[in-house]
């Protein structure tokens, strides 16, 4: 590293989930994906492509795509930027509006990304600790002109959410700006993003990663007022999302019914498996996310996760202290639940 910027050399990369090859025999719950295909209608745009279009640039700002988003919302397209997954508008809202003059705010647990880009920009920032249920206190969030707050809703680790209402009485009283990642939200009640024209200080984000079973094409979004999307364009990297991607989004965003249903099931699992790890000795936090945070009240939860991964069954551990006591599951199908929970009842008769 003889050439690398000082304090690039001590920081830690972002870690994720482990990615197995996979094969019949692999029960993957440890990233959050999605259980269930995408839109069947991404196929059949993919079959009747003219391949020969992928000789040219795709479009810069990805306007259709972008058009087809705020379409949904009822906003402009203005008021939409298209990111090569959430992770890119956060680099590009740390290029924007993050400096070392700001008070930048994260709670703990939360989603590491943000912590790893104030590393990466070499920025301060101070957490707050959650409560000791995971939950929340808006009120230990400095209320200044300078804080730049990031808040995952559903929460990226616990799937804690903050109720509409709640959040919105936050916002209208906060001085500084607040980014809402709403990674998780079609498995939660109601999302704040029907709020971002509103209000100035507001930047919601969204992902096609988990309830369009979008993973492996890496779009994301934000949406704000125009000012706030023109600052985040300044930044932005040139063509940054390719043709494809812009192709297949608008396919998923315009059969949202697939989309609905599939997170239906999701959050119906989710509610089973809540129930039957809690009648199996775990403590399971109040999850409204695609994932259940479970605390093991007869074993150590890094024993635990060892032991699925040795029969193929992937489930997430954290080794920091406020997790290390849990396993985060993946909700994936009702089959692949019953070999994790089959598995997790031998565990705990040994």
């Amino acid at each position: 590293m003889k050439y690398c910027n000082p304090h690039i050399k001590n920081i830690e990369a972002y870690k994720p989930g482990e990615q197995p090859e996979c094969k019949d025999n692999i029960v993957k719950l440890n990233t959050n994906e999605s259980p269930y295909s995408p839109s069947k209608n991404i196929l059949k745009m993919l079959e009747d492509f003219d391949i020969s279009l992928l000789r040219l640039y795709p479009d810069p700002k990805a306007e259709k795509l972008c058009e087809t988003i705020a379409d949904k919302l009822n906003f402009s397209k203005d008021n939409i930027i298209a990111t090569n997954g959430s992770d890119e508008v956060f680099t590009y809202i740390f290029n924007a509006f993050v400096s070392n003059k700001k008070n930048v705010i994260f709670t703990n647990p939360t989603y590491t990304v943000y912590e790893s880009l104030a590393y990466r920009f070499n920025i301060n920032f101070t957490t707050i600790e959650t409560e000791s249920d995971f939950s929340i206190d808006l009120s230990k969030v400095p209320n200044e002109s300078n804080t730049v707050f990031f808040l995952a809703n559903p929460n990226a680790q616990t799937g804690i959410y903050i109720d509409f209402e709640t959040l919105e009485n936050f916002i209208k009283k906060f001085k500084g700006l607040i980014i809402v990642d709403e990674a998780y939200i079609d498995f939660a009640p109601k999302g704040i993003i029907s709020l971002a024209l509103k209000y100035d200080n507001l930047i919601v984000t969204r992902t096609l990663s988990k309830s369009y079973s979008l993973c492996g094409i890496r779009l994301g979004f934000a949406a704000s007022n125009s000012i706030n999307i023109e600052a985040l364009h300044k930044v932005k990297d040139s063509y940054n999302i390719n043709m494809l991607t812009q192709m297949i989004a608008i396919e998923a965003i315009n059969d949202e019914k697939h989309m609905l249903e599939n997170a239906y099931k999701i959050i119906t699992e989710r509610e089973r498996m809540i129930e039957i790890l809690n009648k199996m000795c775990f403590m399971v936090l109040p999850s409204k996310a695609n994932f259940v945070l479970a605390k093991p009240l007869l074993n150590n939860a890094k024993d635990i996760f060892e032991a699925l991964k040795k029969q193929n069954i992937y489930v997430r551990y954290f080794e920091t202290p406020r997790l290390k006591e849990y396993i985060r599951i993946t909700i994936g199908s009702e089959k692949e639940n019953n070999i994790l929970i089959k598995a997790l009842s031998k565990i705990n008769n040994n």
